[in-house]
């Protein structure tokens, strides 16, 4: 029994490590940080992964096991980028005065 516990605990406990990705096109870098149900957006390329560190960033979030995410980064050639959200729950956290609001979400 105790075998058991301990690798139904190892499997949940792995499932729920936090994965990076840099998606990069033409001089811009999104970082994206799948933390469970939830990934989050930064603008350039983050080594502080934190959500709470940061001042803003795109939050997306699903239900989990029988859900989906799904959506689009545009990468357009003044350094912006807009964030066209597909399936899940989308939120814009703060604004990003430096990179001019670089977070923008279209409207479908």
């Amino acid at each position: 029994m105790k075998k058991v516990s301990f690798i139904l605990a190892l499997i949940i406990c792995s499932c729920t490590e936090k994965q990076v990705v840099y998606y990069e096109y033409n001089g811009t870098t999104i970082t994206r940080v799948d933390d469970g149900n939830k990934v989050y957006l930064f603008y350039g390329k983050q080594t502080d992964i934190d959500p709470s560190h940061k001042s803003s960033y795109i939050k997306a979030e699903y239900s989990g096991f029988n859900s989906a995410l799904a959506g689009y980064i545009r990468f357009c050639n003044n350094g912006k980028v807009q964030v066209l959200p597909v399936a899940a729950y989308f939120e814009e956290i703060g604004t990003n005065e430096e990179c001019e609001s670089v977070f923008k979400k279209l409207d479908k």
